[in-house]
């Protein structure tokens, strides 16, 4: 049994999220993990969870928000879309959940079609000691960031909110 830590961010820059978005791991049997809450502060949320080594995982993840929000997920310190060191930035490669909407991210993403699947391991056999970088060996990071709510006037800048350029009908 060894420990993993979970944060989930929420973005300032876009206004707090407080619980509008759950995020939860899940092994492959359908157990969801036990969190041990650490601390809240500025948004961010740290949590503990126990976990067995040789169990895959998926993250959950549920938006609770009337509008999309963009995920930036990194284990190990790695983004899983990209695979490059991950400072949960709003620049970085993520996923989007549409309102009220879910998302399951099992693995990190190889190609459009494949994935290579999480699993709870031992420092030597991990994605970071891979990479050589073991600063946030443990660790599942979620960054969310809310769409930034607009007014098609100033979107497009006409009154009548115009269709942007390639969007004609």
């Amino acid at each position: 049994v060894i420990l993993a830590i979970v944060v989930c961010t929420a973005s300032a820059w876009a206004g707090g999220v407080g619980d509008a978005m759950e995020v939860r791991i899940v092994t492959d049997d359908g157990r969801m993990l036990p969190t041990y809450p650490v601390k809240m502060r500025h948004g961010v949320r740290k949590v503990y969870a126990e976990v067995i080594k040789g169990d895959h995982y998926r993250i959950e993840v549920k938006n609770r928000l009337n509008r999309r929000v963009g995920l930036v997920i990194a284990v190990d310190g790695r983004n899983i879309i990209s695979g490059t060191k991950s400072w949960l930035k709003n620049n970085e490669r993520m996923y989007i959940l549409e309102p009220y909407g879910s998302g399951e991210f099992a693995g990190w993403r190889t190609t459009q079609d494949r994935i290579n699947r999480f699993y709870f391991t031992d420092v030597p056999d991990s994605y970071a000691a891979a990479f050589g970088d073991e600063s946030a060996m443990g660790v599942i990071a979620v960054a969310v960031y809310p769409q930034v709510q607009r007014d098609r006037k100033s979107a497009s800048g006409l009154s009548g909110g115009s269709p942007l350029p390639g969007r004609e009908k």
